[in-house]
C-alpha cells in the first residue's frame, strides 16, 4: 500500500506507467497463485487416490537365526526321511566301493573272510541290491556296476555259501 501513496504523488504520465506495471506484475502473481491452485488440486487428487487403493504392505518378521543350524529334523526333511526308502547316497556307493576293494585285496591273499568282513559284505550287498541305476549319474552307475562286480567276485571266489 505504500507503493500505492508514492505513486499518486507521480505525474500523470509515470503513474500511468507504474500502475500498468503494477497491474503486470500482479497479473503474474495471479497466473503463479492459478498455477499453483491447479498443481496443489492434482496433487491432492493422486493423494487421494493413493489413499482408496487399499494395498497391504507386508511386515518383517523377524527371524531367529539359531533356528537356521538346529540338528533336529523338522517338517519336509521328516518327509523327505520318510520317503527315502532305499535311496543311497553318492558318498555310500563310493565307501562301499572302496571297502569291496579292500576285501577283493583280503580275500586274495587269504582265500577267505573273517566273520566282520563276512558281515561287512553283506551289508554292502544290501545297500547295493536296492539301488535303481535311473536315479543315478552316469559316474555313479558305473562305480555301482564296478561295487557290484567287485562283489560277485568276492562271493565267488571266497565265500560260495552266502
Amino acid at each position: 500500500m505504500a507503493e500505492l501513496d508514492n505513486i499518486k504523488d507521480l505525474p500523470a504520465k509515470e503513474r500511468v506507467a507504474k500502475l500498468k506495471e503494477l497491474e503486470q506484475k500482479k497479473k503474474d502473481e495471479l497466473k503463479s497463485v492459478e498455477q499453483m491452485i491447479r498443481e496443489s488440486q492434482s496433487e491432492a487428487e493422486h493423494d487421494q487416490e493413493v489413499a482408496e487403493i487399499d494395498i497391504d504392505i507386508p511386515q518383517a518378521t523377524p527371524i531367529d537365526i539359531t533356528s537356521l543350524f538346529d540338528t533336529e529334523t523338522t517338517g519336509i526333511e521328516k518327509e523327505a526321511d520318510d520317503d527315502k526308502g532305499p535311496l543311497i547316497t553318492a558318498y555310500t556307493i563310493h565307501k562301499d566301493y572302496e571297502a569291496l576293494g579292500d576285501l577283493r585285496n583280503t580275500s586274495a591273499y587269504q582265500h577267505s573272510l573273517s566273520s566282520t568282513q563276512i558281515e561287512q559284505l553283506q551289508e554292502i550287498d544290501k545297500r547295493l541290491s536296492v539301488v535303481d541305476y535311473n536315479l543315478l549319474t552316469k559316474d555313479l552307475a558305473n562305480k555301482l556296476v564296478a561295487s557290484r562286480s567287485l562283489l560277485y567276485d568276492i562271493k565267488r571266489y571266497t565265500m560260495r555259501h552266502v
